[in-house]
């Protein structure tokens, strides 16, 4: 993400038929804060919306831009049993891809 190489990062790709991606976390209420990065990284310089989701409610909500640099973020997940992260794509034609990626740490 602009420039900066990450060791252990999620990456998310939407496309015209793929428009939300998430990944699921068990966190069984082990945890505090996820702390971390979230920014473009190629393909289509499209806007998204990156949502942090506890037990099914929304904790926070970003608009990230792809022409921004990477967003830092600090979230609370104190008493989380299942962290969801969710990117949510805009609708895109032909062939467009764009690729997303979140670099973070939980405690």
């Amino acid at each position: 993400m602009a420039g900066t190489t990450y060791t252990n990062a999620l990456n998310f790709s939407g496309n015209v038929s793929n428009r939300n991606q998430h990944t699921l976390h068990n966190l069984h209420q082990n945890f505090t804060t996820l702390d971390g990065y979230f920014g473009y990284v190629s393909g289509a310089q499209l806007d998204v919306t990156f949502n942090i989701i506890g037990d099914g409610r929304l904790i926070q909500s970003f608009d990230a831009s792809a022409t921004a640099a990477p967003m830092h973020f600090s979230v609370s997940v104190a008493g989380v049993d299942q962290l969801r992260i969710e990117v949510v794509f805009p609708t895109m034609g032909g062939a467009q891809s764009s690729h997303w990626a979140l670099a973070a740490y939980i405690q």
